[in-house]
């Protein structure tokens, strides 16, 4: 009866540890905000009211859509969004765009499994072929200063 108790006690104390270490490596490890990153080409096409069934050639636009999602399970702060060339362009590796028809203020306050689109117009991405550019890395940067980057995407 007394091996019955000590063993008990053993196998409690074991689990008691484990459930403890576990607690400890959430509270530390797991609230640190995570980013997945995803990239892809996107077309929209703008179709004016009462429009279907005509043959009208409606207008399509072109881009580049950045999907970022905090998977984490804090909010996030997005502080700057870039995209890092293959070969550069001259000096710089880093390229900035900015789409003249969405605000897309930063800092970005990104909440728990968020999904945020972010657009980047190609209209200046035949230029960037014409110089030599064949690929694109989009580049994140948290508030935090850490840095979360896509795989190389090819234009």
């Amino acid at each position: 009866m007394e091996a019955y108790k000590l063993i008990l006690s053993v196998y409690a104390a074991v689990v008691s540890t484990v459930v403890f270490v576990w607690r400890i490596y959430e509270f530390y490890f797991d609230r640190v905000g995570k980013l997945n990153l995803a990239m892809e080409h996107r077309f929209k096409v703008f179709i004016p009211p009462n429009s279907f069934g005509s043959s009208y050639d409606f207008p399509n636009e072109r881009y580049l859509n950045l999907r970022i999602v905090n998977t984490g399970r804090s909010k996030m702060y997005i502080s700057n969004i870039l995209l890092k060339t293959d070969n550069g362009l001259g000096e710089k590796k880093f390229v900035a765009f900015s789409s003249l028809n969405k605000i897309q203020p930063l800092p970005l306050q990104l909440e728990a499994n968020q999904p945020y689109d972010y657009e980047i117009p190609y209209a200046p991405i035949p230029d960037l072929k014409a110089k030599g550019i064949k690929r694109v890395k989009a580049l994140v940067i948290d508030s935090n200063g850490k840095q979360y980057s896509t795989k190389w995407f090819g234009l």
